[in-house]
């Protein structure tokens, strides 16, 4: 399970945390599989 050095949370890695500055805007999610599949 990759862990974020950002915020020590896991199932992210640093690049894809929401709590780093530098992703805003962004909005990395890997939770919307189902998003364009109808």
């Amino acid at each position: 399970i990759p862990t974020s050095f950002y915020c020590n949370k896991r199932g992210h890695v640093k690049s894809e945390c929401w709590h780093n500055p530098q992703n805003k805007g962004k909005q990395v999610r890997r939770d919307n599989k189902a998003a364009g599949s109808t």
